[in-house]
């Protein structure tokens, strides 16, 4: 594994209980196992294509999508919001947004537009562990209980938070295992206690 990896972990890991919460482009894919279903309306699932993150996810009214996940290739957050109206959104362009979490100060910047499974569209926005950033970020997306996103001034999408919480304790539990996991093996959903004669089994 890269080295988010330990250090990015042990951070998050070491951070009062309100602020443990964690989201490249080629992070959206189908290849996916499922952690946990549901957890308080969320369901838990790693992706095999950045290195086995965790992510948790959920779908609204509306059509609306929202994905948030940990990226350990990347070393980066990711928070990923879709809707299957938004056809015009033209892969790999840069859109610019707005993030705010209830009444506090918004958070701008630029997102990345791509189509989830080849179908669903959705905009990619990245915070890196290193600028500090993605901390504070997730200490938002725990603590509130609604987020709204922004396009050229015009609200795109009001959504609920609830039980992100708990959700995101749950990525946690997952990421921290699929590390262990793969500092033993090279394949973390392998059994380490099979002595089984047939590798496959």
């Amino acid at each position: 594994m890269a080295i988010f990896k330990q250090r990015s972990l042990n951070l998050l890991l070491s951070l009062p209980c309100s602020l443990v919460f964690l989201m490249s482009a080629p992070a959206i894919s189908q290849e996916t196992i499922t952690w946990k279903e549901d957890v308080k309306g969320w369901s838990i699932n790693v992706d095999t294509t950045i290195d086995y993150g965790c992510f948790m996810s959920a779908a609204y009214d509306g059509g609306a999508v929202l994905r948030a996940q940990l990226n350990p290739t990347d070393d980066i957050f990711q928070f990923i919001i879709g809707n299957g109206a938004w056809q015009s959104l033209e892969s790999g362009k840069l859109y610019d947004m707005k993030i705010q979490f209830g009444n506090l100060e918004p958070w701008t910047g630029l997102a990345t537009a791509h189509r989830f499974n080849d179908q669903l569209p959705v905009l990619v926005f990245d915070l890196f562990f290193e600028e500090g950033k993605a901390d504070s970020f997730i200490n938002e997306f725990m603590r509130m209980t609604g987020v709204r996103v922004f396009y050229s001034g015009n609200e795109i999408a009001n959504l609920s938070l609830r039980g992100t919480y708990d959700a995101f304790q749950e990525v946690m539990a997952c990421q921290s295992q699929m590390m262990e996991r793969i500092n033993n093996s090279a394949d973390p959903f392998s059994n380490p206690s099979n002595s089984s004669s047939d590798p496959f089994e």
